[in-house]
């Protein structure tokens, strides 16, 4: 992992453009988030509810989380990189960590939260560690709690028909984005070496995984209410 500082030396006009398309994405995710818990209310089934909690949540911190991880590569220094790592790298976490938790709970109860009792403990142990294994749990988390739902919904993929396969395959593509865009870009960074294209490639992925996602589930949501 770079300390704050390398983040420091990429020049203009990269800065400026990484800088403003992270806080657009920070904002998108957050409306994102603040959109889907408003749709609490149109729904009267209650684990359409707790589902619309664990994606509005997911969506919430990790608005939060990229917030801190952009306050941490280009304005925090050196002697805070650790701090704000791993609390920007822990909320988006945790917002992974509370879908899985919701579809666990009230989705696939067989798994005895097994992936979500993961997530926390990953979550807790990069507070401990140092930065190199934070980041391995980090990976391990991020991987473990998109595990489970990507499994599930690949299974309804295939048993469902028209509208309720749309919607899984729809959550599929938003997990598989939203997980290369969170891990892809330190593999672009160290393949070319290039600031720009690694932060734009994990944005952009990450937005529209987060975007897919809330269409995918709000669609699942709405064609179970209405049965």
């Amino acid at each position: 992992m770079l300390l704050v500082s390398a983040y420091k030396t990429v020049l203009e006009p990269s800065r400026s453009l990484i800088i403003w398309f992270t806080i657009g994405m920070i904002i998108a995710a957050f409306i994102i988030g603040i959109v889907v818990l408003a749709r609490i209310r149109k729904t009267s089934v209650t684990t359409s509810k707790y589902l619309l909690v664990g994606i509005g949540l997911m969506a919430i911190l990790f608005s939060l989380g990229r917030a801190v991880l952009l306050y941490h590569d280009y304005y925090a220094s050196d002697e805070w990189d650790i701090f704000f790592w791993k609390i920007g790298s822990a909320l988006v976490l945790a917002g992974l960590t509370s879908l899985a938790f919701t579809i666990e709970k009230f989705m696939f109860p067989k798994t005895k939260k097994l992936i979500t009792i993961i997530g926390v403990a990953c979550l807790v142990l990069i507070f401990f560690m140092d930065k190199t294994i934070a980041t391995i749990l980090l990976y391990v988390g991020n991987i473990t709690v998109m595990l489970l739902p990507f499994c599930i919904y690949i299974y309804l993929a295939k048993i469902s028909t028209g509208s309720g396969r749309r919607s899984a395959l729809i959550i599929i593509l938003g997990m598989i984005l939203v997980l290369i865009g969170q891990l892809g870009g330190a593999v672009i960074f160290n393949l070319l070496k290039d600031m720009l294209a690694s932060q734009l490639f994990g944005i952009f992925l990450s937005l529209f995984g987060l975007i897919f996602l809330a269409i995918g589930f709000i669609k699942t949501i709405a064609a179970s209410s209405s049965r």
